[in-house]
């Protein structure tokens, strides 16, 4: 469990920086995405998920509910092996149209807008850029894709299509 201090200052600083030491630390990094790729308009999840990557420390991993529930499972580990490379196709689609659409910290929401500020702060301190901060997620997105492509195979072909 981690608290950030809502209140501007040294203290709210602080705790942006000890939030980034519990990222750092963590043995494992999860985060939950819906089929619009929500999760990465968001400041704080950007936030978290750039000093994850930043971290170099272990995997992260992500779970699209909607997806599973196409399934009629609520586990991934409940899929059969074709479900799996659906699965996995259907990710990498979702995450080529997060791309697509733009990764921009600057412009990210927050439920409370002061917490922007900060934030933005601390990125403009920590990271050479905004640019940069938003590149190396895409840096880890595109990777991600190539991965969930490769473990999902060529997409399955029509066995009724007839080639001309």
């Amino acid at each position: 469990m981690v608290s950030i201090a809502q209140h501007p200052g040294d203290e709210q600083s602080a705790d942006l920086n000890q939030l980034t030491e519990a990222i750092y630390g963590a043995a494992e990094f999860k985060i939950i995405l819906d089929k619009e790729g929500k999760y990465f308009t968001r400041i704080w999840c950007l936030f978290e998920i750039a000093n994850r990557i930043k971290s170099k420390r272990g995997q992260i991993s992500a779970v699209i509910p909607e997806i599973l529930s196409e399934y009629g499972v609520s586990q991934f580990d409940h899929l059969t092996m074709p479900q799996r490379k659906k699965y996995w196709r259907n990710t990498a689609q979702v995450l080529e149209a997060v791309i697509n659409n733009g990764i921009d910290v600057s412009m990210a929401e927050a439920t409370y807008e002061k917490d922007r500020v900060p934030i933005l702060k601390w990125i403009e301190n920590e990271f050479d850029s905004f640019e940069a901060f938003n590149q190396l997620i895409v840096d880890e997105l595109e990777e991600r894709i190539i991965k969930l492509n490769g473990m999902a195979g060529p997409p399955q072909r029509n066995p009724l299509a007839i080639n001309v």
